[in-house]
């Protein structure tokens, strides 16, 4: 398409956080590698890096809201935060949980708008697929 740069992927879902027993709801919003050719947002990033890796260790890039909101530290690299999700698919087991769960280790805040910052947190797409149970592409 004539005038088009870039396109990139994203999924995102209401996702239930818990960092060191702080915890909230928000929105997680896995994004793919053009997403900051898109948009723009390493230049938006104020403490920590945009990186969705750190070796074998998963990383989110949080709103400053949501880091606050959590007490997460980026810079410490041995306490994960656990993500939630409800599954999408419906059990007949009484004894099956209802929500599937991943842990990333917060990497990086950043400070756009208050909404959007007390709300999202970024992860990688392959992370956001996994945690919702998306096997394929969206």
């Amino acid at each position: 398409i004539e005038g088009v740069k870039a396109v990139s992927q994203t999924l995102e879902e209401v996702a239930f956080f818990d960092y060191k027993d702080n915890q909230d709801f928000g929105t997680l919003k896995g994004v793919d590698s053009n997403f900051n050719k898109v948009v723009g947002i390493d230049t938006t990033v104020r403490e920590g890096t945009y990186a969705f890796e750190e070796g074998a260790r998963e990383m989110a890039v949080m709103g400053l809201g949501m880091r606050n909101k959590l007490a997460a530290n980026v810079g410490d690299r041995f306490t994960e935060m656990a993500v939630y999700s409800p599954k999408r698919e419906r059990s007949n087991s009484p004894l099956e949980q209802p929500f599937r769960r991943s842990y990333i280790y917060p990497g990086g805040t950043f400070v756009i708008q208050q909404d959007f910052d007390n709300e999202f947190v970024l992860s990688s797409l392959s992370f956001a697929r996994r945690l919702l149970g998306y096997s394929r592409p969206v």
